[in-house]
């Protein structure tokens, strides 16, 4: 007799366990911070990490140079990452733990509210991911980063993950757009801008704050009012994906200053 086969929803349910906040977490741990494998942090992942930065960065090459800073960097960040998790004071980071740190630090707020020590694990390993340093993780980059760590057997699963990423980028990117756009029509016009940058920058001449969105326009910009989402979104990927000083999107927030 056949057994019974999985229904929809013994597949969503699969998949939700999958994703669950626990299997997250243990899988930070298991596969990208557990370099030496022995089922904890310690001060060693974290001297594996500095010369697989080191290799990375170089391409296969090691810069001396460079190795002993990362040493430094992650000795530094070790130490940090200890005083927040290491209940025991053992030496020895437990899955356990590092979620008890997490939730203690982490769960609930924005990333600018995370402590010094766990950003700057989350920018370490962004670095290690970006493989050419553009500031940008692409789909190679990703697919890359998934291959060397766990097991797969169909491509279009990571890259499913990756789109994944990318919807959440967009809905973040449209939410933005939506508090700027006060009265709701679709356009950021120059008040909302205004009224945006005001609330966010110390600004004592709005000449400036003016220059900033008139620097953001073109042409159909200009007839039709303003900033559409569409519009907003070519712009913000300007502003973070784009190296040169003089692209569009850089004055998107705001003008900058040093």
């Amino acid at each position: 007799m056949c057994g019974r086969q999985p229904s929809q929803g013994d597949t969503q349910k699969k998949a939700r366990m999958a994703y669950s906040w626990d299997n997250r977490v243990d899988f930070v741990v298991r596969f990208m911070y557990d370099i030496d494998n022995n089922g904890f942090l310690d001060d060693n992942d974290f001297q594996c990490m500095a010369v697989r930065a080191a290799v990375i960065e170089g391409k296969g090459n090691v810069n001396d140079g460079r190795l002993g800073e990362y040493r430094h960097i992650m000795k530094s960040l070790w130490e940090e990452i200890s005083d927040l998790a290491d209940d025991g004071k053992d030496g020895k980071i437990s899955t356990e733990e590092f979620k008890g740190a997490v939730k203690k630090t982490c769960v609930g707020k924005p990333y600018d509210g995370f402590p010094q020590a766990m950003k700057a694990f989350i920018e370490a390993n962004f670095k290690m991911i970006d493989l050419n340093s553009d500031g940008v993780i692409n789909l190679e980059e990703y697919r890359y980063n998934c291959i060397t760590r766990i097991a797969v057997d169909d491509i279009k699963v990571v890259d499913e993950a990756y789109n994944r990423l990318l919807n959440a980028m967009k809905a973040f990117i449209e939410a933005n757009f939506k508090m700027i756009d006060l009265n709701s029509d679709g356009v950021i016009n120059l008040e909302e801008y205004r009224y945006n940058c005001i609330t966010r920058i110390a600004v004592d001449d709005i000449k400036v704050v003016d220059e900033a969105y008139n620097r953001l326009l073109n042409d159909d910009d200009r007839k039709r009012g303003g900033l559409t989402l569409a519009r907003y979104q070519e712009l913000y990927s300007h502003y973070l994906g784009g190296t040169d000083e003089k692209n569009p999107g850089v004055t998107l927030f705001g003008p900058l200053t040093n």
